[in-house]
């Protein structure tokens, strides 16, 4: 039996292939041990957000990875095994290694398609992933008072990644996030803003204007308008004249969880779009200017990014242990066959029938 590519391989040059076996054997043991490793950090980084992402967003990922990180650590154990047996001069011995190399073999490109097929489903996260969190992320800031948890979640969000709102601080000013007897008893001009801005949008046949009446505050009809004209500003990059209209307001108030530390003076958190001593908005605000959807994806992002390519890298290293197996394979076969266990011995990676590549049949 012969195959394509042919290489005659003498038993030095076997041996030596077996020693780049031992070699790629523990750089695969170790890149097992990374990508269980990523999986580990990314998991609990996950479970932060499970508030705001859909059930399920990235577990299959996550399973993968793991599935890959433990197939890579099976196949470098099993070529260190495999290794021992086939390093023996003896007929027997080199005989008995031959079922447990295509055992080898087969794992090898089991875990390059697996880690492959990872690799190819983090590329298309990656691309989603921002427009699923901001979903999400839009949606929670109207619950932000309801429970503690969701509160919680909101506050360590936007200080840890130093962001505010979905795409802005601004998100805040058209978000119903403030208990409405306060917000009454607070903003009474606000009050009388939005009732004269809602009275436009009804003699216009405006919705998204006509929903800020007072009736409407933290409706889930009014939500929804908003939170689809805050979905469309990331989509198209470009802010709604109604949405504008509605963030210039006279209700201009953050969470504390804005504050920007690092800023030079005090907090504000009240009124921030409003002059005053020593205070010119927007030039020295004093709260986080960047949208939480734009800081949460770009760090998953760039773990994603590092799990993608470290699938793709060791996908590689798979098929070139595989390769090296399978050429060491079919010439101490070859040897076998011939009677001639140590003499020089033709390796292949496709096997041909007849003289002719199985191919081209």
């Amino acid at each position: 039996m012969s195959g394509v590519p042919s290489i005659t391989l003498s038993e030095g040059c076997r041996q030596l292939l077996l020693t780049l076996l031992l070699l790629l054997a523990a750089l695969s043991i170790n890149a097992g041990v990374v990508l269980v490793v990523i999986a580990a950090l990314l998991r609990p980084r996950l479970d932060e957000h499970v508030p705001v992402l859909p059930k399920g967003v990235l577990l299959r990922e996550l399973h993968l990875l793991v599935g890959g990180g433990a197939a890579s650590l099976a196949t470098g154990c099993l070529s260190l095994i495999w290794n021992t047996s086939a390093r023996a001069r003896g007929k027997s011995r080199r005989r008995a290694a031959q079922p447990l190399g295509w055992m080898c073999l087969l794992l090898q490109l089991g875990a390059a398609g697996l880690l492959l097929a990872l690799a190819l489903l983090v590329e298309v996260r990656l691309r989603a992933f921002q427009t699923v969190f901001h979903a999400g992320f839009s949606r929670t800031l109207w619950r932000y008072a309801d429970t503690a948890a969701l509160k919680g979640y909101v506050d360590r969000t936007q200080a840890r990644y130093q962001c505010c709102g979905a795409l802005g601080f601004s998100d805040w000013f058209v978000v119903d996030w403030y208990p409405v007897t306060l917000f009454v008893a607070r903003y009474l001009e606000v009050v009388r803003q939005r009732q004269r801005f809602a009275k436009l949008g009804q003699r216009r046949s405006n919705p998204l204007r006509a929903s800020f009446a007072m009736q409407q505050y933290g409706s889930e009809q009014h939500a929804q308008l908003v939170t689809a004209a805050i979905e469309e500003e990331m989509s198209s990059q470009q802010l709604q004249a109604d949405l504008l209209a509605a963030k210039q307001l006279g209700f201009s108030e953050v969470p504390f969880s804005c504050c920007d530390p690092e800023s030079p003076q005090w907090c504000r958190q009240m009124f921030v779009t409003e002059p005053a001593p020593h205070y010119r908005p927007p030039a020295n605000l004093t709260v986080f200017t960047v949208g939480c959807s734009d800081r949460v994806p770009a760090l998953f992002g760039w773990y994603l990014w590092l799990a993608g390519r470290a699938a793709l890298a060791v996908a590689a290293l798979q098929l070139v242990m595989a390769l090296v197996s399978r050429y060491w394979q079919t010439s101490a076969s070859s040897a076998l066959a011939a009677g001639r266990h140590l003499s020089p011995a033709p390796g292949w990676l496709i096997p041909t029938c007849s003289g002719l590549d199985i191919l081209s049949m």
